[in-house]
């Protein structure tokens, strides 16, 4: 357990000072309900969410310091599934401003990284290397598999 936890570290800490440009998320497909994204590869991403529940798949989803990605759903009870499915097999970085009006999920089986710098407005949050299917997502079960991964580790600056 201790060798996972340093192996983590390790790689997060050759992450964050590989000095990789990422951007706010990329590649992002509806997968389930309705939303239209815009602004892909720009500083600012929205997605304006049509049906209460969405699945959104994405190559990467990060948002660099000074960047923003927006959430404007129909209601603070709305909820945007946004799963990281690309080859890149990173973490993602939230450097920047993360804004929604209803709930976000992340998932991300490579984990999840919050900067010091990120600025969350949301009505709430969660992010996971687990994994939920589309179909316990749309009907309101919260049933997250993990599948032999490393789930969570919580690192602050001392």
């Amino acid at each position: 357990m201790i060798f996972k936890r340093i192996l983590l570290y390790t790689v997060s800490f050759s992450l964050l000072n590989s000095g990789v440009v990422w951007a706010n998320p990329l590649g992002g497909v509806v997968a389930a309900g309705q939303a239209e994204i815009a602004g892909q590869g720009t500083g600012n991403v929205q997605i304006n969410q049509a049906t209460d529940k969405t699945v959104i798949n994405w190559n990467s989803f990060d948002i660099r310091q000074g960047e923003t990605t927006e959430f404007k759903q129909p209601s603070a009870n709305s909820v945007a599934l946004n799963r990281v499915t690309g080859s890149e097999q990173r973490a993602s970085e939230i450097a920047g401003n993360l804004i929604a009006n209803g709930k976000v999920v992340l998932v991300n089986p490579n984990g999840i990284f919050f900067d010091k710098t990120a600025k969350v407005d949301v009505a709430g949050l969660v992010a996971s290397t687990a994994d939920i299917t589309n179909e316990n997502f749309m009907v309101g079960r919260g049933n997250f598999d993990i599948k032999n991964r490393l789930c969570c580790t919580n690192k602050q600056e001392r």
